[in-house]
């Protein structure tokens, strides 16, 4: 353990030293704000990108209902997925 007088001056290995308390703390709380804040946004970009196309859900439908083949369905998902 790194006590007393060190590479970081008097404050030991876990003081405040290095960029000082108040400082480093806000970076700290900054990162991991700007994480949490970076994960909602992936999720909710994924969920609208789902929820969000009608045609896709009707698609589905004719296709569950047998009104159009498994090769029909994946050829209009492509053209639709281009859009």
């Amino acid at each position: 353990m790194m006590y007393g007088k060190g590479m970081i001056g008097n404050y030991g290995c876990f003081g405040q030293g290095f960029l000082g308390g108040g400082l480093s703390s806000l970076i700290t709380i900054g990162v991991i704000i700007a994480a949490i804040v970076l994960i909602v946004y992936i999720v909710r970009r994924n969920n609208t990108t789902q929820a969000n196309n009608p045609a896709l859900d009707s698609l589905k439908i004719r296709l569950v209902q047998g009104e159009i083949t498994e090769e029909e369905f994946l050829k209009k998902k492509a053209v639709l997925n281009k859009k």
